[in-house]
Formats: C-alpha cells, sequence, structure tokens
C-alpha cells in the first residue's frame, strides 16, 4: 500500500513544479485521494493539473548499469564513500 502511495505522491510533486502545461487533466480517483489524505494528512493531494505525455522518460528514471556510491555518516566507517555493489 505505502509503495504505491509513494511513487503517487512523487508524481504530483513532479507535475506541481513543471510550468502549466496545455493538456490532458488526469484526477487522482478519489479512493486513492483519500487513502493518501488518510496516511499523510489533509492539505497534500491537490487539483489535478493539465499535463503532457513524458516525450523522455529517461530525465525522470536514469536508468543506467552502475553501482552508486554512498557517504556513510555514522559507525565506524564515517565519512567514508561505499560502493554498492
Amino acid at each position: 500500500m505505502r509503495m504505491l502511495l509513494l511513487p503517487i505522491v512523487g508524481i504530483l510533486l513532479l507535475a506541481s513544479g513543471v510550468a502549466r502545461a496545455q493538456g490532458v487533466v488526469l484526477p487522482l480517483p478519489p479512493q486513492d485521494q483519500q487513502k493518501i489524505t488518510a496516511q499523510l494528512g489533509a492539505g497534500v493531494v491537490g487539483n489535478a493539473l493539465p499535463s503532457v505525455p513524458i516525450d523522455n522518460p529517461a530525465i525522470y528514471f536514469p536508468l543506467q548499469n552502475t553501482a552508486p556510491t554512498y557517504q556513510v555518516t555514522a559507525g565506524p566507517n564515517t565519512v567514508t564513500l561505499r560502493l554498492l555493489g
């Protein structure tokens, strides 16, 4: 359930930051809106805005076959970089 809510909220946040497009309005189903409001509180879900299809999904999801590097901030290896892989 929570795994479904996070992408929906992320998409809504991305859509709110994009210039107002002239396109189709895809409202969130009322049942989903109620679930998000129950989990995150009132005022999280706003009105649906016009949008256009995503032409290049790689902009939002840069799928690359690489191992991510993380900086350790706690524990015995603090301030070291670790390659996850």
